[in-house]
Formats: structure tokens, sequence, C-alpha cells
């Protein structure tokens, strides 16, 4: 455990790979914490490897790239710039990164493009709705009283809780289709 602290401390200066370190613990978490509401279910390992690989490859870089952009173009920490960003974010980047979920995790999942674009059409809205209530307040506070290079970090903490969220919206008819599936045999 000392060893991984000292690393995580070494890590100061790198605030995406620290991002990639957290999400590549935080997310497969969030998935098991999401399985284990589910007593129809064994612990699927393997999905919460893919959440590992997808969180700290593609969600910690495109997140740092998101907030560097944005820090770029509006680099006041004020509480009226951080409104702005939060907002933008729920206009760009949160519907990019909502998809992107639900498209690529159905890929992983063995999935089809179509399979994928059919995720996305079907629970896109109802994610959505509930992320503009979250991560705008979350966002703002993340800009206006945390140091730029801890931010990834702070977001990848924060999303542990919207992660679950996600793994349940991406996985709540998975016993129904199952079962048709079943039936239909």
């Amino acid at each position: 455990m000392t060893y991984a602290i000292k690393l995580f401390r070494n890590l100061k200066s790198k605030p995406l790979l620290r991002g990639m370190v957290i999400y590549s613990v935080t997310w497969p978490c969030s998935s098991l914490i999401q399985q284990s509401f589910d007593k129809e279910a064994k612990y699927s390992w393997s999905r919460a490897l893919k959440f590992s690989l997808y969180g700290s490859l593609f969600v910690a870089p495109s997140l740092y790239g998101w907030m560097r952009f944005s820090c770029l173009i509006w680099p006041q920490n004020t509480l009226k710039y951080a409104l702005i960003k939060g907002f933008v974010e729920q206009v760009s980047y949160g519907p990019f990164a909502m998809c992107s979920f639900f498209f690529i995790m159905t890929l992983l999942d063995n999935g089809t493009v179509e399979d994928g674009l059919k995720e996305i059409s079907n629970k896109f809205v109802p994610t959505w709705k509930v992320a503009v209530f979250v991560w705008p307040f979350v966002q703002t506070i993340n800009y206006t009283l945390i140091p730029e290079k801890n931010r990834v970090p702070f977001i990848g903490v924060c999303s542990v809780g919207w992660t679950i969220f996600l793994a349940f919206m991406k996985y709540q008819n998975e016993h129904a289709i199952e079962n048709k599936n079943q039936s239909a045999n």
C-alpha cells in the first residue's frame, strides 16, 4: 500500500497519468458496486476490466483534454467562468462522453455498431437529463476551488457515483434481454 501511495505522489506533476491511474481503479470499482445491487447476477470481472480500460484509456484522456481546452478558452477561476465552463461542458463534452460510453461499451460487450447506435438512441436522453443536474454543480466546485493539477483526479473521485449510475443505465435491461433470448430458444 505504501508503494502505491509513493507511486501516486510521484505523479503530482503528471495530471493526465494521475487521472488515468484513478480512473483505472474507480471505474471498475463502480462497476462492481453497481453489480452488487443486482441480486440476479454474479460479479462479472470481465465487465469490471472493461470499465477499467475504458475509464483509464478513454475517459481520463478525453476529460483531461476537455479541461485543458476549457482552461485555455476561459483561464479565469471565478464563479462566473466556472459556471460558463460547466454549462458549455454539458452541451459539448457531456453528450460526447455519454454517447461514447454507450457506444464503446456496447462494442466491448461484443455488440455491433447498430447495437451501439440503438443503445445511444434509447439511453442518451434519460442519462443526460440526470447529468445536467449533477455535473454543472460538481464542475463549478472543480473550476473554482480545485487546483488545475488536481482537477482530473478530483472528477475521477466524484465520478464514482456517476459511474455507478452509468453502469446501471447500461445494464438495466440485461436480464430482461437474456430471459427473452432464452425463451425464444
